[in-house]
């Protein structure tokens, strides 16, 4: 029920800082930041998981990146941008640790620990997105569905999931109907059960062997912060015969 940015601080500057926040939920389907609004509020989330989303004019959505209790949403108030540049939605409820945007701010600029891990998740987030870039251009549904189920899985840590087809679709930007066609292999191969809005997954294994290599950049991308060092952004282009694959 831990935040990792959070937990990763030192002492003496958690005892500083966790008298300024609070805890709040937040809901699934529910807008944590609208595209463009200001932000008012940065969210550690402890407990489920929200979506960074790309809209087009026609309404069409398409998940950048997904954040958990890894990471940080409304990231860009640090970085002297004061409003939401992409819209947040809830998309497994859950709780999170809220602060004052300008507080968050003036925490950074103090050049403290939490301005080195806010820099070091940067990065990290950065190569997720520019991972889910090439995700998305290169590799077929059931590879991106797969890989998509183990990230939300393990940002969870739970196989049971609260999520519905529709859900999945917007997130991979592909229709819902793609999705119940991956799902149905799936569950043919006894890899997951799907009732009532619950995709339960059986054979985590089975799933990393269909996913993408994308996967393990991803969850690389997702791990505790060790240090403060920053790492660097990594991406992987896949290779012709990772293009030419026929998953069976």
């Amino acid at each position: 029920t831990e935040n990792r940015l959070l937990a990763a601080l030192p002492t003496e500057d958690r005892g500083r800082l966790l008298p300024k926040f609070e805890v709040v939920p937040f809901q699934k389907g529910r807008a944590l930041h609208e595209t463009g609004e200001l932000i008012r509020y940065a969210y550690f989330p402890a407990t489920g998981f929200c979506s960074l989303v790309a809209l087009t004019p026609d309404g069409a959505m398409l998940e950048l990146a997904a954040i958990g209790n890894e990471g940080v949403i409304g990231l860009s108030v640090v970085l002297k941008s004061p409003t939401a540049p992409c819209l947040v939605l809830g998309q497994v409820s859950g709780t999170a640790y809220r602060i004052r945007a300008e507080t968050l701010a003036a925490e950074f600029q103090r050049g403290s620990a939490l301005q080195a891990i806010l820099l070091q998740y940067t990065s990290r987030l950065l190569s997720e997105i520019s991972q889910g870039i090439v995700c998305h251009h290169f590799h077929p549904v059931l590879q991106r569905v797969c890989r998509w189920l183990l990230g939300a899985a393990e940002r969870l840590q739970s196989d049971t999931l609260d999520l519905t087809h529709e859900a999945i679709a917007h997130a991979l930007g592909i229709t819902r109907t793609s999705v119940t066609e991956a799902a149905v292999r799936l569950q043919d191969a006894h890899a997951i059960s799907c009732r009532h809005g619950h995709i339960v997954i059986l054979r985590r294994a089975y799933l990393a062997d269909i996913a993408c290599e994308c996967h393990g950049i991803m969850r690389e991308a997702a791990r505790p912060v060790p240090d403060v060092h920053p790492v660097p952004i990594t991406m992987t282009l896949p290779t012709r015969a990772t293009r030419a694959r026929t998953v069976a």
